[in-house]
């Protein structure tokens, strides 16, 4: 599992980085839908909080190898994501 509080802006995309320091991850948000956006071949399962509609690690999802999901995600998010089986791993 990574922890991953920080967010940057780029090209429309926010990117993740670790709290440990940059690694690799696999998801990021296209706020045009809003989706997950799953850059990797495995699944990944998501949780996330923000200011919007999903405070207090509310929200949490699967998001299928190479795939998209539509999600509600507000502004200042943070999430982790973690390969695996089972959700509702809580607030990371």
């Amino acid at each position: 599992m990574r922890i991953l509080p920080k967010i940057f802006m780029a090209t429309g995309l926010f990117l993740a980085t670790s709290a440990v320091g940059a690694q690799a991850t696999c998801l990021s948000i296209d706020y045009s839908g809003p989706f997950w956006v799953n850059h990797c071949s495995t699944s990944v399962w998501v949780n996330w909080s923000d200011n919007a509609y999903c405070g207090n690690w509310s929200c949490s999802d699967r998001v299928g190898a190479g795939q998209r999901s539509t999600a509600s995600i507000g502004s200042s998010v943070q999430w982790c994501e973690w390969t695996g089986g089972a959700t509702g791993r809580g607030p990371c």
